[in-house]
């Protein structure tokens, strides 16, 4: 092998690593990216940032009036901030690298709905058919929002690690 032919073929092979790590920086600043626009669309959007103020205040000063105002919140409204944080949890899926940025971002917003008995009770009040804990559990629990549910855990976990819950 020539010294003309050693020097192509490190060139390929250099040049193939660095269009690698140029691809990888690329989709990682991508991934970042579309991570920046499901956050933007939570805060930009006021009644999901009205909701989730609200679970924050119930599980903080368990006030009896906005534990009611929660129960009787439109089931529109809170069908949105579901399909919301299903969003945020497919999103998740799709790209798992992310997904420590993604707990970090919105850890609240899955336990206060699924794990939090002060809020995700009367949040679920008017969800499912009746008003009882047993029943709301089976709709949490159920196969269209298991997927949400099953995020929450991982979400209440990081919260116990971090020392925020007990």
């Amino acid at each position: 092998m020539s010294f003309i032919e050693i020097i192509q073929i490190l060139s390929i092979t250099f040049g193939g690593a660095f269009a690698l790590y140029q691809y990888y920086r690329q989709n990682k600043f991508e991934r970042l990216k579309n991570i920046n626009n499901i956050w933007r669309k939570f805060y930009e959007t006021e009644s999901f940032v009205s909701l989730f103020d609200l679970l924050d205040k119930i599980d903080n000063y368990k006030n009896p009036e906005d534990i009611n105002s929660l129960k009787i919140l439109s089931s529109k409204e809170k069908l949105k901030y579901l399909a919301f944080l299903e969003e945020v949890s497919g999103y998740m899926e799709f790209s798992n690298e992310d997904k420590k940025h993604l707990i970090y971002l919105f850890q609240w917003h899955f336990y206060y709905l699924f794990q939090n008995e002060n809020t995700y009770l009367p949040f679920w009040s008017n969800l499912s058919e009746e008003d009882t804990p047993t029943e709301i559990e089976k709709v949490i629990k159920a196969s269209y929002w298991n997927k949400l549910y099953t995020f929450s855990k991982q979400c209440k976990q990081e919260l116990l690690k971090a020392g925020y819950i007990n």
